[in-house]
């Protein structure tokens, strides 16, 4: 070493020899500083040049060994700050001060120049010694001294020192300045042959363990580094260089943990985005060679295949790594690149990549940890980030609105595709104007299908980021999309002339996918801009009401987007706006069908469900009289309506909706004038159209009479005359003022049925009349009860209720021997035999539940055993189901009708009829088992 101490380090100048002070090397620190101890303890040294010459025999002399923890300890002592307090001084380790004695003496003056040359030497030292074992953990020391030699204040001092005296200083042949250099060059050379000591070994070890020890090797490596200088050139550059060596099933693994390490140490990472950015445009333009003259190149199919493998996993784990700004840096120079193959695998790469996370708010805390990049679920949008995708929007507006030759429509899909992503994924930035909404709006009558339809899913996606914002586009972006919705649907009433009919052809093909996106579009219009709506209600309702398309079931995506729809319309526009519209397409509705006028009174409901008081109080006599005239469709007979019982059942669940909502002061004056139209007779006189008036009346009332339960049974005293008008059918019946008298229809009194046959009308009228009345009688449990002889002198009528049942249990009680029409079967809205008699069977035993009393039991009980002496066999199987009702919900109560039931019940079990006779054998059973004794005796 004598030679290389003279060349690289001058002599110690003879002032320094005092300052050191004499310690024996076993004392120096807690182990020995080498194998080889000394002879004598007491031994002293007499100048630092014999220090120097000492320590470099010992340490590389034969026999003798260092670890790298004392190398470590050494360069852990030997620190370029200023001189602490003395406070601070007491605080450390006694052993530490005696070597940091021994090394640079106690004046404090002297110490960085002793501290230099005492690193020079041990330096050199482990340059030399390359078998030194665990020489990598010399690493994380060596990057320390670096990060001091840089920041130390000492060193800053002396250097401008140097720079005044350089003329005085000329005979000195090293400055400190130069040494301080010699030792980073020194240090550097260490790093460099541990890195490339370890990156050798790689290809002898291809397992888990040795992949663990380089991870950890890169953990430590990479924050040293980066606290030293942000040139990471040189230290990817050794990386690079020794890929060819290391496995190829390893190579990724380590670039990619590398990169990640880097991304992840320090907040200066600039330099690493850019060089990721590079690598980025560089492979995507690789990929495009392979693609364009891969087929024309010598490379086989099968290498060229594998070859755009690993560039498409470069490019995913590249890009998620990149941080936003970066990232979107880059795609936009790849955008502005001249060829079109490259623009879509940029925006290809920016939907891919944009799907994956989510954006938060600049508030949020993103733990440095994290960082930000597109492996987080979450990013910051920072002004870099938003002056990057505003800059990248931009150059995508400009391909969707380019010319065709240089912009064919595969790129401009691409592109509006993305701004759709982008607007999705970034909701709440700056980067779209209305501009860009213009830009979309104008290619959604395109000829091309899938951009038509890209375009309109795109424009809905700008809409919702832009909100009122968007106003200004508004009208133009609706004459779009209603043009481009009656280009591919068609209905009796259509706004815009439509297209010539090669033009349908074509889109023919993709009318789900345009229909579809046109839903998708009109919910975000209808969800920020609803109340400037108003100029476009008829078009809107028009496309969702009588359009078959948005109705039919055989696409269910697009039936249930459409539903949806129908029910948003409603929640956010005013049924001031609304209202007037809805009722106006109902005329036009008859001529498309059932299916169109079911769902306007669906969304009158919709809309009724979420009117305030204040709307109801306004609203709610128009609405009633409106569903009114649906009403009397059955009256009608429309030419276009099949199913008048569909339409029906729409229009009573609007009036049951609203009703729900009324006051009783609300709702009893439209109550009755309902009731009052469904006496009026039609201008023509039709008996018939009466009937089928009380048809749909009774359905209401069966449905009101099912919603509202106890509060509507009082409702009943207007009813009682027309039930029993309605069940007897122009027989006296005796009318002693059951209700208050009113006015006759003009036209007179209904006609009669033919004797023993019941019309279709009649036969659909009388079950909705028992229906009605078993509800009223199961649910009349109020305080107001109707079978009450107190509830009908209200109406000024002093009747015994005993009376009262008897002029309703005659009409009831004969239903049990009206025969069914004959042609039943034809009739598909018609309720069924076994319907109608499940009804009066329930209707006459849940009577006499309600009623509660024994004389009125024995009369019904008798009228009912009456009718099972008929000759027909309908009426002896009802009169038997309904004595058994009686037993099942009386119990034992029934027991004071037992001695009239006997004598009936004998002739029934001897009926030629099977079925008749086993029923009356159920019904003697649960006789005998209620009253614990065998009856046979008295049959």
């Amino acid at each position: 070493l004598a030679p290389l101490a003279a060349r690289r380090h001058p002599p110690l100048p003879a002032r320094l020899a005092p300052n050191l002070v004499p310690c024996g090397l076993p004392d120096i620190c807690e182990g020995s500083l080498i194998d080889h101890t000394p002879s004598s303890s007491s031994q002293r040294l007499e100048s630092p040049q014999a220090v120097y010459e000492d320590l470099c025999k010992s340490l590389i002399g034969v026999g003798f060994e260092i670890s790298c923890s004392t190398i470590a300890k050494f360069m852990d002592v030997v620190q370029f700050k200023v001189p602490q307090s003395a406070t601070s001084n007491k605080t450390r380790r006694s052993k530490q001060s005696r070597l940091h004695s021994f090394i640079i003496g106690h004046q404090i003056s002297d110490k960085g120049e002793k501290s230099l040359h005492f690193l020079s030497s041990l330096l050199d030292i482990v340059l030399l010694k390359k078998d030194m074992e665990k020489r990598v953990s010399l690493a994380e020391p060596l990057f320390k001294l670096l990060g001091e030699l840089l920041t130390s204040e000492w060193f800053q001092g002396h250097i401008d020192e140097d720079e005044k005296q350089k003329d005085a200083l000329a005979h000195i042949c090293e400055t400190v300045s130069q040494s301080v250099l010699y030792v980073q060059q020194t240090t550097l050379h260490i790093l460099r042959d541990i890195a490339t000591s370890v990156l050798s070994n790689l290809p002898l070890a291809n397992d888990s363990h040795s992949q663990s020890v380089l991870e950890e090797l890169i953990s430590t490596l990479v924050p040293c580094w980066q606290s030293t200088t942000s040139n990471l050139k040189d230290l990817l550059q050794v990386f690079v260089d020794a890929l060819p060596d290391v496995p190829e099933n390893r190579r990724l693994a380590l670039m990619v943990y590398l990169l990640r390490k880097l991304v992840e140490s320090g907040d200066n990472s600039d330099h690493l985005q850019g060089t990721l950015g590079e690598l980025l445009e560089k492979v995507i333009l690789q990929l495009r060679t392979i693609d364009s003259k891969g087929k024309q190149s010598c490379i086989h199919r099968s290498v060229r295949k594998q070859l755009k493998e690993h560039m498409l996993r470069v490019l995913r784990n590249t890009t998620k790594r990149m941080v936003p700004s970066e990232f979107f840096k880059a795609i936009g120079q790849l955008v502005a690149y001249g060829e079109g193959s490259v623009k879509k695998k940029a925006l290809r790469l920016l939907c891919q990549n944009v799907k994956d996370y989510t954006m938060v708010e600049k508030k949020h805390r993103v733990g440095r940890k994290d960082g930000q990049s597109f492996t987080n679920s979450y990013l910051v949008m920072d002004e870099s980030v938003m002056e990057s995708l505003r800059e990248l929007s931009s150059r995508i507006i400009q391909l969707v609105d380019g010319p065709v030759d240089s912009c064919p429509v595969p790129l401009q899909l691409a592109a509006v595709s993305s701004l759709e992503v982008l607007a999705k994924k970034l909701p709440n930035s700056n980067h779209v104007s209305p501009s860009c909404l213009t830009v979309v709006t104008r290619h959604i009558t395109s000829d091309n299908i899938t951009l038509s339809s890209s375009c309109l899913r795109s424009a809905g996606a700008l809409m919702s980021v832009l909100g009122p914002k968007a106003l200004s586009v508004l009208p133009y972006l609706m004459r779009q999309i209603l043009e481009r919705a009656h280009d591919v649907s068609s209905c009796p009433t259509v706004v815009f002339n439509p297209m010539k009919a090669r033009m349908l052809q074509v889109l023919a093909s993709g009318k789900a996918s345009i229909l579809l996106s046109i839903l998708l579009v009109l919910e975000e219009v209808v969800e920020h801009l609803g109340c400037f709506l108003n100029p476009y209600l008829e078009f809107i309702l028009d496309l969702l009401l009588l359009h078959s398309e948005y109705a039919s079931a055989s696409d269910q995506k697009l039936k249930s987007r459409a539903t949806l729809l129908r029910k948003l319309v409603p929640e956010k526009i005013h049924v001031r706006l609304l209202l007037s519209p809805l009722m106006k397409i109902y005329e036009e509705a008859l001529k498309c069908g059932e299916t169109s006028i079911s769902l306007v009174f669906e969304m009158l409901a919709n809309m009724v469900s979420s009117m305030d008081k204040p709307s109801i109080r306004s609203y709610h006599a128009k609405i009633y009289e409106h569903c009114l005239v649906a009403l009397d469709l059955r009256r009608q007979h429309p030419e276009m309506v099949k199913n008048i019982g569909v339409i029906e059942d729409h229009v009573i669940h609007a009036i049951i909706v609203l009703t729900m909502k009324l006051t009783e002061s609300m709702f009893r004056p439209l109550f009755i004038h309902s009731l009052e139209w469904a006496d009026s007779q039609s201008e023509d006189h039709d008996s018939n159209g009466v009937l089928c008036r009380k048809i749909s009346f009774y359905k209401l009332v069966n449905e009101l009479t099912e919603q509202h339960r106890s509060l509507f049974v009082p409702y009943f005293k207007y009813l009682i005359e027309g039930c029993i008008h309605h069940l007897t059918d122009d027989q006296d019946v005796q009318r002693t003022g059951l209700a208050k008298k009113r006015k006759k229809s003009k036209g007179g009194d209904e006609c009669s049925a033919v004797r023993g046959m019941l019309s279709s009308e009649q036969w659909h009228l009388r079950a909705l009349i028992l229906m009605s009345l078993y509800k009223c009688f199961l649910y009349d449990t109020g305080n107001l009860r109707f079978l009450e002889s107190s509830n009908f002198q209200l109406v000024g009528l002093f009747l015994i209720l005993a009376i009262l049942f008897q002029v309703l249990l005659k009409p009831v009680v004969s239903q049990l021997a009206v025969e069914p029409p004959a042609s039943l079967e034809q009739f598909f809205d018609l309720p069924t035999i076994d319907g109608i008699n499940e009804s009066l069977v329930c209707c006459l035993g849940q009577m006499a539940v309600t009623v509660g009393s024994d004389d009125i039991w024995k009369q019904l009980n008798h009228e009912v055993l009456m009718q099972t002496r008929s000759e027909k066999v309908r009426p002896r199987i009802l009169g038997l189901r309904v004595v058994k009702y009686l037993v099942e919900h009386l119990k034992e109560e029934y027991l004071v009708c037992l001695p009239e039931t006997i004598p009936f019940l004998s002739e029934l079990l001897e009926d030629v009829e099977p079925s008749v006779k086993s029923l009356s054998q159920e019904v003697l059973r649960e006789l005998e088992s209620l009253s614990g004794e065998s009856l046979q005796q008295y049959l």
